[in-house]
């Protein structure tokens, strides 16, 4: 009678088309399926055509066997091994070889099984050689791991790396989908992480948007959106709903300004305008004024100190003093005019009224040896009067 009936309830047919509906009826049949497995238990044994049997062990179906002491085997070609005590293999092609390990499914083709080999865990597979659920064995007192797909470590065994472990075949994109009831009508697909404050959520009208209690950090890596990013571009604000859009901005040029190493400052390449845009052909160009202790000039052009050559020609004082009536101002001096319009250089400034100091000095000198030669011929009247 058991036979008859487990037969009939393949797990093909269990799986297709699982709607919500449908899913009381599929947690009723597996209610019944565990309880009957646990009656069966509690029996010496249900053995069909012969099949080999250990100690406490219970078969239902065709060509399977139950060699592990205590173990189920349930279907057609379901088997556990003799080392696989207190094991349950339910399905077609399906096979236990660990202890207290559970198998549901069945392999791929006539000659492929569905084995588990891990001791206390649960595998889930339809015809395939891989499963497509697995849940790990469990610390006392703890739980265990699922995978989804054939999560194997690099040893190549089961064994999931997270609470829930998700890997995808070859080929086949490893996505999960959240689907609420009615994405048309306002429903959230939603993905809540740490609490229900944290979390990444999805809705026709509102888009993706992340929900957080504190502030959105990207520490490592790189972080990317979208498809119109380039480089140089940055993410702005385009309207009052928060749109953000990529803008290009021009890169800065390369500073002109670089630094000797200290915390001194020099200038590249070109000329430096300070308060306007023309520097005249000048390498420095300040319009307003400039407060210094000291300024320096290094190379100055001339200097005055050929005034006092022997062969410097010094202008007559009469010469000078017709220029000055006639032109006012001193010769080889800038008129005024001049200096209004054109500025005059700090240097050659410098070496003109150097110059004209050291003139002056000649003309005093001149005047001296007049005077000393005019109180000798005093002195010379005086001393002929005093014998008359």
């Amino acid at each position: 009678m058991y036979s008859s009936k487990i037969k009939s309830l393949k797990p093909e047919k269990l799986l297709k088309q699982i709607t919500i509906k449908q899913m009381k009826k599929l947690i009723l049949i597996a209610v019944l399926i565990l309880s009957q497995a646990a009656f069966l238990v509690g029996q010496t044994c249900v053995v069909c055509d012969q099949a080999p049997l250990g100690f406490g062990a219970s078969i239902i179906g065709n060509a399977s066997t139950a060699d592990g002491m205590g173990s189920i085997a349930i279907g057609t070609n379901a088997h556990t091994l003799s080392n696989a005590t207190s094991s349950i293999a339910i399905g077609t092609m399906v096979k236990t070889i660990a202890g207290k390990s559970i198998v549901i499914g069945c392999g791929s083709g006539l000659t492929t099984m569905l084995t588990n080999s891990i001791q206390e865990s649960l595998m889930i597979g339809f015809n395939s050689s891989k499963p497509t659920v697995f849940v790990s064995r469990s610390d006392y007192e703890m739980t265990g791991r699922v995978g989804i797909g054939n999560v194997i470590d690099q040893f190549g065994v089961l064994n999931p790396q997270a609470k829930l472990h998700l890997r995808a075949d070859e080929g086949e994109e490893a996505a999960v989908f959240i689907q609420p009831f009615s994405w048309i009508g306002g429903g959230a697909a939603s993905l809540a992480l740490g609490n229900e404050f944290h979390g990444i959520s999805a809705m026709k009208d509102r888009g993706l948007f992340f929900r957080t209690e504190s502030f959105h950090n990207f520490n490592e890596g790189f972080l990317k959106y979208g498809m119109d990013a380039r480089e140089g571009s940055v993410l702005l604000c385009a309207d009052s709903e928060g749109t953000a859009v990529w803008t290009q901005l021009e890169l800065p040029a390369p500073s002109p300004w670089l630094t000797s190493g200290t915390s001194d400052i020099y200038f590249s390449a070109g000329k430096v305008g300070i308060g306007t845009i023309n520097t005249y052909g000048y390498e420095l160009a300040v319009l307003g004024k400039i407060l210094a202790d000291e300024v320096m000039i290094k190379h100055p052009v001339d200097w005055g100190d050929y005034v006092f050559k022997p062969d410097y020609n010094l202008m007559p004082l009469y010469e000078l003093s017709l220029f000055i009536k006639k032109n006012q101002h001193l010769p080889n001096v800038p008129s005024e005019k001049e200096v209004m319009e054109n500025g005059y250089g700090l240097a050659e400034m410098n070496e003109i009224l150097l110059k004209k100091v050291e003139e002056l000095t000649l003309y005093i000198l001149e005047q001296q040896k007049v005077l000393e030669t005019q109180q000798a011929e005093l002195n010379v009247i005086k001393d002929q009067l005093k014998k008359k």
